[in-house]
């Protein structure tokens, strides 16, 4: 889904924030989650196009590399 909002595909992108605001909220990325939403919803609200995809990117590799960093004090 995120390369497919890096290549600034906006045709379903209420539905592709929606499916990674749930899977940031499973993973508790709250910042992450918040971002999806409220793009989700400017998406919703016919302004898909103003929704800032690097933001969203940005919060996505953040979380991804807190979660690679705290993976092996999880066993």
């Amino acid at each position: 889904m995120i390369s497919k909002l890096r290549t600034g595909d906006r045709g379903a992108l209420e539905q592709d924030l929606h499916f990674l605001k749930g899977s940031a909220m499973n993973l508790g990325f709250d910042a992450f989650s918040d971002l999806c939403l409220a793009g989700e919803r400017q998406s919703a609200s016919g302004a898909a196009g103003s929704v800032d995809l690097d933001a969203v990117i940005s919060a996505y590799e953040k979380s991804k590399t807190q979660f690679l960093a705290e993976l092996p004090n999880l066993s």
